[in-house]
This record gives C-alpha cells, structure tokens and sequence, in this order.
C-alpha cells in the first residue's frame, strides 16, 4: 500500500555519502587520500556531503507526509468502519487517536502497526446467538472444567473450520 521504493531510493542516497570522522584539516593538506578510510575525491564522482544531508531530510519529511496522508486515507474508508469495530478497545483506540489527529503515533509501536494491518486485511466477524451458544453448552451436560474447556475449543474450532483463524472475531450476540 505504501510505496516502499521512496524509502529505498533515501536509503541509497544516505548510504551513498562518504565521511571519515578521523581526517583532520592538516591531513587533507598533505595528501589527496585520506589516510583512514583511503577515500580520494579526485578519483570519486560523488557529490560533496555538504547540503545533501538537508535535502535527503526534507525528502523523507515529504516521503512520512505522503505515507501519512496515505493511511488516513484508506483508514477513512466507511467500508473499514465494520473493521475497526472488530478489533480489540486498545487497537480502535490507536486507530481513532491517528485519525483525529493526523499524525502517526511517536514511536510508531508494534500495536498500531498490527491494528492497521488487521483492519486493511479484511478481519472476519462470527456472531454467536447466544442462546445458540447456550444450547450447545447445554447438550454437553455436567462436564469437569477440563472436559468443557476441550469441548469449547472444540465446538469453537468447528464454527471457524475453514476460515483464517487469525482474522476471525467472535462476537456474541
């Protein structure tokens, strides 16, 4: 969804910059290579270091406000709407605090990255009735706690069989 060449193009230009924290003024006057890291600017194409630092910022500045404006955008879809309402309070609340705000959350953290991820990736919703749900639990009679664990799982399991178990949210009803 984000065009990650942008980002990749930064990363050459960052890589690309050649500096030697070593090299001293008197060094440079006696000779033309750089006795630490060999590095000759007479043989190099390169461009000088100087003002290319400023540039490769304000770029990524423009890169994170396009990727920002971006993911607003697709998160305002109202078709996302029945998504984000399957995620979990603290994920809806990430989600709503960036779109109020405009900005993505300092230090972008793993959850909003999961709470995106599951709202753009098309989360599955599994409404159990809970009258149903009680007449399942009903037919299992007394049980152990163990034994109504295992058969919960079971009946769970057999509810989503054939669905991604890591999008599926159960809702009951």
């Amino acid at each position: 969804m984000l065009p990650t060449s942008q980002l990749m193009d930064l990363t050459g230009q960052l890589v690309a910059l050649k500096t030697c924290y070593e090299l001293t003024e008197p060094e440079m006057q006696k000779q033309a290579d750089c006795p630490h890291c060999h590095f000759n600017l007479a043989e190099n194409d390169s461009k000088p270091v100087h003002g290319r630092l400023g540039q490769i910022e304000d770029k990524a500045d423009e890169v994170l406000n396009g990727w920002t404006n971006t993911l607003k955008s697709a998160l305002e879809d109202p078709m996302l709407e029945e998504q984000k309402a399957l995620l979990g309070k603290n994920a809806r609340t990430a989600i709503d605090k960036f779109q109020q705000s405009g900005h993505l959350p300092i230090p972008v953290d793993q959850q909003f990255i999961d709470s995106v991820n599951s709202m753009l990736s098309g989360l599955e919703s599994l409404e159990v009735h809970m009258d149903k749900l009680q007449a399942v639990m009903t037919s299992w009679g007394p049980c152990t706690p163990e034994d109504f664990k295992q058969k919960l799982a079971q009946w769970v399991d057999s509810q989503i069989s054939g669905k991604d178990k890591s999008k599926v949210r159960i809702v009951i009803k």
